[in-house]
């Protein structure tokens, strides 16, 4: 998502503050940014938002995801070979590619190292199952030591890039922080203090506050209850993303729908949106689950299929799959709690919702709990009079094809009659 026309969750006036800041940073500083965020709630789609942006304005930007790094070293040494990637891309005058060329070529002979050395540490750890993950580790420690050695940049280097740029900024985006390997965050975190201090560069952070800050209090109980403060001394300005508007996860949910479900009746995807879990990534997740159902949707006839209980059934099990399966095994059926409704035990049934939820044990906010609970009096009501051999056939449609449907037997036995043609049939 990279289009202002293809924001759902109006980020692009929030990207476009960040970009400001960006612009508005004295000559010769350096600005440290971060855009904090929960998991799955848009910080990758402000990212791509800023691209477009820091792009249009000229500027050089160099994106990587910490995700993809074997500890910090690797987190610094995947930084280096961004921008020099980035650098030839772009096309730099040949003053900066005399300086760009030999460390390319540092880096192939340091890869031939790498392998010799790979090679001698897979014959001293043997082939069972546990030492060829030795031998990874291994190899992955040898990079990991000589990364630092690989791409330095010297003052005159970052002159003569800054020289090269004729002006324009240099914006580098490190995303998935808060998915790397939480032994290593605190040392990257660290190292990057460090390197995030270059002038006339922008870097932007994205992660989850909660989770990094979790990462530096297990790493150390130095940081305890300190480690966000110790965040304020690598980031400079702070953004957090704003929870998403029940409206907002409503408009996303009916336009994936829309694009990717419209096999399922127009009036059943307008009555299921507002019901979406608030987290973006789990909405567009429920939606592509539900997508599998497309060839399935034909077989059948066109009112056969309990599509509202379907996606309410799928959205629990994507959003909260231990509280679902309590659900599914206990309220759903004929001995369920959808039974009771007809029965007018709403109380009774309200208490088995309230057990499910619990018993499940799943971490949630107590907002996340309402929702539950108002997905789990929907998801019972759409449920009601449905036998469990309904219910459990229409779920297992998105991993087990019939041989044989009701709408393909009925074809079929018209076709016969019509044309008592056994050969045929």
């Amino acid at each position: 998502m990279r289009r202002r026309e293809e924001d759902d969750l109006d980020r692009w006036g929030f990207a476009l503050s960040i970009c400001r800041t960006i612009k508005e940073t004295p000559k010769g500083w350096s600005t440290r940014l971060g855009v904090y965020g929960p998991w799955g709630t848009g910080k990758t789609s402000v990212l791509n938002f800023l691209e477009s942006m820091a792009q249009d304005d000229g500027h050089l930007v160099v994106r990587f995801s910490a995700w993809r790094a074997t500890g910090e070293s690797g987190v610094i040494a995947q930084f280096h070979g961004e921008l020099l990637e980035q650098l030839q891309r772009d096309g730099v005058p040949p003053s900066v590619k005399a300086w760009a060329k030999p460390r390319a070529q540092a880096l192939a002979a340091k890869g031939r190292v790498v392998l010799e050395q790979a090679a001698k540490a897979a014959e001293q750890v043997g082939t069972t199952t546990g030492t060829v993950v030795s031998s990874v580790a291994t190899v992955a420690a040898i990079v990991a030591g000589m990364a630092g050695g690989w791409l330095s940049f010297t003052e005159k280097d970052l002159a003569e890039l800054h020289q090269s740029l004729g002006g324009r900024r240099l914006v580098v985006f490190i995303d998935d922080l808060d998915r790397a390997d939480p032994h290593v965050v605190p040392k990257t975190l660290l190292t990057l203090r460090e390197l995030l201090g270059w002038r006339d560069f922008a870097f932007v952070l994205a992660f989850d506050k909660v989770m990094v800050g979790s990462a530096l209090g297990a790493y150390s109980v130095a940081f305890g209850e300190a480690a966000e403060q110790f965040l304020e001394k690598v980031v400079d300005v702070p953004f957090t993303l704003p929870a998403p508007r029940p409206e907002q996860i409503t408009r996303l949910a009916l336009k994936a729908l829309s694009e990717c479900c419209p096999f399922i009746p127009s009036e059943v995807r307008q009555s299921v949106a507002p019901l979406f879990p608030a987290n973006p990534r789990q909405a567009k997740l429920v939606v592509r689950t539900v997508r599998v159902l497309r060839e399935a949707a034909g077989r059948h006839d066109a009112d056969e299929l309990a599509w509202r209980a379907i996606v309410l059934q799928r959205m629990l099990q994507v959003a909260a799959p231990k509280t679902a399966a309590l659900v599914e095994t206990r309220l759903l059926g004929e001995e369920g709690a959808a039974l009771r409704i007809a029965e007018g035990r709403r109380s009774a049934m309200w208490t088995d919702v309230e057990a499910a939820i619990t018993d499940a044990e799943e971490a949630m906010s107590n907002e996340t709990r309402r929702w539950l609970r108002q997905a789990i009096g929907a998801l019972l009501a759409a449920r009601h009079g449905h036998s469990k051999a309904k219910i459990d056939y229409e779920m297992q449609l998105t991993v087990q094809e019939p041989s044989l449907t009701w709408h393909e037997y009925r074809a079929m036995a018209h076709d016969w009659w019509e044309l008592r043609d056994d050969a045929r049939i």
